[in-house]
């Protein structure tokens, strides 16, 4: 007796969704009933990492997948690529899960993989709520994301962030990481007002930076991790900060610690300029609605 088929279909879709997609059509020879329910999965995640020596047939999936969706609303769609995977065929699949009525969307670029420039339907996606990308390159087209909650980008191009920003007007979690990218970069940080939660990480090991400017009126969550010997650091406009974390070796100015004076919690690890290293930890019970670090 099929048992799985007597499963209510909520179910079905919560276990669909749990497994690596490349997986779904497998599972759905499990039961008569999931053959005719795989492609309403509305969580799809692709990696190549376990399919480098047959690129072509892993692509070729993924184009049948998404072209085969029928899901109302797709919730989520991943994608983590090496090299091999051609930029054109990425604009595309992003294009065509954005017809599909996208919610969130990760894009993945491996370390040495061409540089991807994002289809523009993406930057005027009414329902996005989470973005996050990864050696990707943003491209300078207006941008209205009224639904977007949730930005995350690793080594991208950040002179295009005076457009992407604005056209943000709901979000509440900004993150920002350069990992490998070895260009001096200037992050300037005009937040919107509805900015909570802002975590910038800078780890090139020494290397240098340039200016590292953020304003953001309502933030009340700062985190902050470099070791790079940035010529300028300014924070402007921070009264509502509840809490900060600060963790910076190459040296900073009493000038940006002042900043932080309105934080009610407040972790730092710091090397002052011209002086000794010096840490110093402080917490304060009186705040309890603090993001966790």
């Amino acid at each position: 007796m099929d048992m799985i088929s007597q499963l209510s279909e909520d179910l079905i879709f919560r276990i669909l969704s749990l497994v690596p997609t490349t997986d779904v059509l497998a599972m759905s020879c499990v039961s008569t009933r999931w053959r005719s329910l795989w492609n309403l999965v509305s969580r799809l995640e692709f990696d190549d990492n376990n399919h480098q020596n047959y690129h072509k047939r892993f692509s070729q999936f993924v184009y049948k997948t998404l072209l085969s969706n029928k899901a109302p609303v797709l919730e989520k769609l991943s994608l983590t690529l090496g090299p091999k995977c051609h930029a054109v065929d990425v604009g595309i699949w992003i294009g065509i899960a954005v017809s599909h009525r996208l919610r969130n969307l990760i894009v993945n670029m491996g370390t040495g993989s061409g540089p991807v420039t994002l289809p523009s339907s993406l930057f005027t996606c009414e329902i996005l709520e989470t973005l996050g990308l990864a050696r990707c390159l943003v491209s300078d087209v207006p941008c209205f994301l009224p639904s977007l909650e949730r930005l995350s980008l690793t080594d991208v191009d950040y002179t295009s962030l005076p457009k992407l920003l604005p056209g943000c007007p709901n979000l509440v979690l900004l993150i920002f990481k350069v990992i490998e990218d070895q260009r001096e970069v200037d992050i300037t940080v005009a937040a919107p007002a509805s900015l909570r939660i802002l975590e910038l990480y800078d780890v090139r090991n020494g290397s240098k930076g340039g200016v590292h400017v953020i304003e953001a009126p309502s933030l009340m969550f700062l985190k902050i991790v470099d070791d790079v010997a940035y010529d300028s650091r300014r924070i402007k406009n921070m009264p509502n900060l509840m809490a900060a974390h600060v963790d910076i070796t190459q040296g900073v100015t009493h000038r940006f610690l002042r900043a932080l004076a309105s934080a009610r919690r407040l972790y730092l690890c710091v090397s002052l300029l011209s002086e000794v290293p010096t840490m110093i930890i402080h917490f304060s019970p009186k705040c309890s609605k603090v993001p966790p670090d």
